[in-house]
């Protein structure tokens, strides 16, 4: 999530806002965490007290685990029309885009703002996926603009429709011809 828009338009025309989380926000994640398992938990009958220091116990081990097996982790409070909503602990390495965990409060739900946060999430690791099989395929960045996905979409077209490969790959893999014999127009091997 570091790259990610932190910015999102809801379909009910509200706005979804991810800012990082802050020793502030430990009630609101408890508050968070107790809300999922709300369901679960009211099949026991609690001593007072107890529920609440089970919960504490409960939501502390989580976090310990996720920043022990994910120390790098991005973790963020959704915030729904400028109210803390929910939480979304994302991690990402070189070969993966990992939601670790999603929970909204009950008042915030069925509003769009888990499928808004899911579809961006799956937009990078689409992207993400992509430069990867150019970086293994040869192609090297060089900059990047707000047209990024653009010109690595068009360079995917023409590499699966043409079997072309860019002029600076010493042979296309598609056709196995030098770079040598390049279309003068397009610059590609064909």
């Amino acid at each position: 999530m570091n790259r990610w828009s932190e910015t999102f338009q809801l379909p009910d025309g509200g706005t979804v806002e991810l800012r990082p989380v802050s020793e502030s926000d430990n009630e609101f994640l408890l508050l968070i965490y107790a809300s999922t398992r709300e369901d679960e938990l009211a099949q026991v009958e609690w001593v007072e007290g107890q529920k609440e220091i089970f919960l504490r116990w409960q939501s502390d081990l989580q976090r310990r685990e996720y920043e022990e097996r994910f120390p790098d982790a991005d973790y963020r409070v959704i915030v729904v029309d400028q109210e803390p909503a929910g939480r979304i602990w994302v991690g990402t390495d070189d070969q993966q885009i990992r939601l670790l965990d999603i929970a909204l409060l009950p008042q915030f739900q069925n509003r769009g703002v888990g499928t808004v946060l899911l579809k961006s999430l799956m937009v990078e690791a689409e992207n993400e996926t992509a430069k990867a099989l150019y970086r293994r395929e040869g192609y090297k960045e060089v900059g990047v603009s707000k047209n990024l996905e653009q010109i690595l979409k068009s360079y995917s077209d023409a590499f699966l429709k043409y079997g072309m490969a860019c002029r600076s790959a010493p042979i296309c893999r598609a056709s196995g011809t030098s770079a040598r014999s390049a279309d003068a127009q397009t610059g590609c091997a064909r």
